[in-house]
């Protein structure tokens, strides 16, 4: 039964994917921090689906000669790129979401205009946005005034710190693709949009692009252990936490040194917390790497770690895509268990706590680093679990098909 339910599947997907046109959006193109989108798109074009990717405005960075091109409606920066929870500023913050949203389409009426030539010049029949945010309210806005079907994919604070209303975004909506576990309960806590089909989906890792690190050198006697933290310098984060446990191992007479990959608004304050903490001998500021200088990072270290942590407002991780990664190079792993870093990480492929302070930080890594043979087996354990369950071409395949099953012609 199941062998045939797939094929018949498989099946509607290729007659579909001969009809449908499907206009992949973004709010914003490239960001360094989307790695992982960037990874979905490459993959789904190879697929063979008739796809048309477009964005709002430029990113926060020049695309590389391997990223996707990406049709750029607007030359103007959006002001939010690269912020965190709600962007919306002073009393805007204290307007009903549906009136943000009714806003947001008044000041952005142009490009939502310019949104629906390219549409129509492409003869799309559906919209996939990413991220619900200003891409998504004004894509389905326009896909309802097309008759076009439509799908969001939903990530962490854009569904836990939502902007807009929720009908705004996602009624009518023919599917909405989670890709961790915590945005799927967020988004089915909404009432409004309860009825709108949604499902779990992770974006994985090309482990073609990733090669296996067959020893660690956790034994060897007399060496700094070499920590790595890769991230958005944001609060969300918890690189402080990090910073603080180091400190209390360093009084213990414990040999680290920390890299830190990445930027954000906490930059400054968390050099500066360095330096208080004695640690600034300690630490090496790396900035924003590209993926062969992480990769390196990724092989030159002991322990990745990332002490995440969920805010008042709601604000936090999902899976970050760096966590798969220390997980295909073979470096054990220290996080927490905000947002949805349990869909990967366990007791068995790391070491973690639902919450982290200095001091259990300190300790699961003072436990870590005086177990290697412990260590290894875990490593091993979270690459097999990434093979199993989060390898991005065999994820491509099950995307591919949800968008083309969510290509449902009974709304044109």
């Amino acid at each position: 039964m199941a062998r045939s339910r797939k094929t018949t599947l498989t099946e509607m997907t290729t007659a579909t994917a001969m009809r449908e046109r499907i206009a992949y959006l973004f709010t914003a193109y490239p960001l360094w921090s989307e790695t992982f989108l960037r990874q979905d798109l490459t993959l789904l074009q190879k697929q063979g689906l008739d796809i048309f990717p477009l964005s709002l405005f430029p990113g926060n960075c020049h695309p590389q000669s391997d990223w996707p091109d990406v049709q750029i409606l607007s030359a103007n920066i959006l002001p939010s790129v690269g912020g965190g929870c709600c962007p919306w500023q002073n009393w805007k913050n204290h307007l009903p979401l549906w009136l943000r949203g009714n806003l947001a389409l008044l000041r952005h009426r142009h490009l939502h205009d310019q949104l629906r030539e390219t549409l129509r010049a492409l003869l799309a029949t559906h919209l996939h946005a990413e991220f619900a945010g200003l891409g998504a309210l004004l894509g389905a806005a326009t896909a309802r005034e097309l008759g076009l079907t439509f799908s969001v994919g939903i990530h962490a604070n854009d569904i836990h710190c939502l902007q807009y209303s929720p009908a705004q975004l996602f009624r009518d909506a023919s599917l909405v693709l989670a890709c961790n576990q915590s945005a799927l309960h967020a988004f089915r806590q909404l009432p409004s949009v309860s009825a709108v089909p949604a499902r779990y989906l992770p974006h994985g890792l090309d482990l073609t692009r990733w090669s296996w690190r067959e020893t660690l050198a956790l034994n060897e006697p007399h060496q700094a252990r070499r920590l790595l933290f890769a991230g958005r310098l944001v609060p969300k984060k918890g690189l402080d936490t990090l910073l603080r446990a180091m400190a209390i191992l360093a009084a213990q007479g414990q040999d680290l040194a920390l890299t830190v990959a990445g930027d954000g608004p906490q930059e400054a304050a968390w050099k500066r917390l360095a330096s208080d903490l004695g640690l600034a001998e300690r630490v090496t500021w790396r900035g924003v790497l590209t993926q062969p200088q992480l990769q390196e990072e990724l092989r030159q270290s002991d322990v990745f770690c990332l002490p995440a942590r969920r805010l008042a407002n709601a604000e936090q991780d999902g899976l970050p895509n760096v966590i798969l990664e220390a997980a295909a190079a073979g470096i054990p792993i220290l996080a927490s268990q905000a947002g949805s870093l349990t869909d990967f990480l366990t007791a068995d492929t790391g070491w973690t706590q639902p919450e982290l302070t200095p001091e259990t930080t300190a300790a699961l890594l003072r436990d870590l680093l005086q177990s290697p043979a412990e260590a290894d087996r875990r490593r091993r354990l979270a690459r097999q679990r990434l093979e199993r369950d989060f390898d991005a071409a065999k994820l491509a395949v099950l995307r591919a098909e949800a968008l083309m099953a969510a290509c449902d012609n009974t709304r044109r």
